[in-house]
C-alpha cells in the first residue's frame, strides 16, 4: 500500500472480494393430456423429457406421469435441446409423435413454438376383415354394415370380384372422449336365405 506522503508500506493487507456468481436460466414445462376431444383428461399418461443441457454437455432426463386432471409437468429443466416422448399411452389411444423442446434463457419452446397448452392424444386405429362363407350355392353380392355402437359405421359389397372378402381399414378404438367402441357386422338379407 502506498501512504499518504508517497511512501510504499510494507505490511501485507488482505483484501475481500466477491466472487461473481452465474446463475443458470431454468425452464419448465406444463400441459394437459388429453383425448381428442381436447377436453376429457387422459391420467396416467407417462412422458420422458432426454437431451443434452447447453452449458454442462451433460445428458439430462426426466420423466413425469399425468395426474387425474392429466396435467404433466417438468421443471428446472437446464438449457439444452431435448426430446419429449409419451413413453406409456393410456389403453385404445395411439402414442403423440415424439416433440423437440428447447431451453434457452429460461424460455421453453415445443416444436417451434410456445409451450402447448393441451396436447391430445389420437384413438389408436384397427382393421376389421369379414368374410363371406357360403352355406349351400353361392349368392350374387352380399351388402355387409359395419356397426359401431349399434350404428351404421360403413359398408362394403362382397362379391366373388372380391373372394367375397373385405377389410374396413383405420377403425377408431375408442371415441374422443376415449370410451371403447363396440363393434358388430350385420349382413343384409340376402335373398333366398
Amino acid at each position: 500500500m502506498v501512504s499518504n506522503n508517497g511512501e510504499i508500506d510494507p505490511k501485507l493487507y488482505t483484501v475481500d472480494y466477491k466472487v461473481p456468481s452465474v446463475k443458470a436460466f431454468f425452464g419448465s414445462l406444463s400441459f394437459i393430456k388429453t383425448a381428442e376431444d381436447g377436453k376429457t383428461a387422459l391420467p396416467g399418461a407417462e412422458f420422458t423429457l432426454s437431451g443434452t443441457a447447453t452449458g454442462s454437455n451433460k445428458s439430462w432426463s426426466q420423466t413425469a406421469v399425468a395426474d387425474q386432471n392429466g396435467t404433466v409437468s417438468f421443471d428446472k429443466i437446464p438449457a439444452g435441446t431435448y426430446t419429449l416422448s409419451e413413453t406409456q399411452t393410456p389403453d385404445g389411444f395411439a402414442a403423440m409423435s415424439d416433440k423437440t423442446v428447447v431451453v434457452s434463457y429460461g424460455k421453453t419452446t415445443v416444436d417451434g413454438a410456445s409451450a402447448p397448452v393441451v396436447i391430445a392424444n389420437t384413438s389408436a386405429k384397427t382393421d376389421i376383415s369379414v368374410q363371406k362363407v357360403w352355406q349351400g350355392g353361392e349368392g350374387k353380392a352380399v351388402t355387409v354394415n359395419l356397426l359401431q355402437n349399434g350404428r351404421v359405421y360403413q359398408t362394403v359389397q362382397l362379391s366373388e370380384d372380391n373372394s367375397w372378402q373385405a377389410v374396413f381399414e383405420d377403425v377408431p378404438v375408442v371415441d374422443q372422449a376415449g370410451k371403447a367402441y363396440t363393434y358388430t357386422v350385420e349382413e343384409i338379407n340376402v335373398e333366398g336365405y
